[in-house]
């Protein structure tokens, strides 16, 4: 009767010991990914790639209550809303103008404008000088004419 006592008592320690590391390995995840979202909602826009885009938008009267955005700041922090994640995507005629980033850079604190749609805007001219230095740039869609690369 002692021995069956004894192996029960070193199931129940097995159990106990298996539900303290489930506990840390959880918890750990958890805190791995709020810092995750953290840096991600800490990340800013380069402020010269906002700058650009910014004025590009002011020049041509686009503001945020003459388009309507869905989730994406044309007046401030342009990496923000929208413009993170994978949805939406770039060819969604919902965000116009709108932009994707990438805000992995610098330990997740930067982020880069990574490309830019604009559909039927009635904005006349040139391409702005600027936007050519957006280095991190690499699809420039507009849907009037067809698919830009740069």
């Amino acid at each position: 009767m002692l021995r069956s006592q004894a192996v029960v008592g070193v199931c129940n320690l097995c159990a106990f010991s298996i539900n303290i590391i489930i506990v840390i390995i959880t918890t750990t995840s958890l805190v791995g990914i709020a810092k995750a979202q953290s840096q991600t909602t800490n990340a800013t826009t380069d402020p010269t790639e906002a700058r650009i885009i910014n004025s590009m938008f002011q020049t041509w009267g686009i503001t945020a209550s003459s388009v309507q955005q869905q989730g994406w700041n044309i007046s401030g922090e342009p990496c923000s809303g929208a413009a993170l994640g994978d949805s939406p995507t770039i060819g969604d005629f919902s965000y116009n103008p709108g932009i994707k980033c990438n805000c992995s850079f610098q330990s997740s604190t930067v982020c880069h404008i990574t490309a830019l749609s604009v559909y039927a805007l009635d904005a006349v001219g040139l391409i702005p000088d600027d936007l050519w230095t957006l280095t991190y740039l690499t699809n420039l869609y507009d849907f009037s004419l067809l698919r830009i690369y740069i």
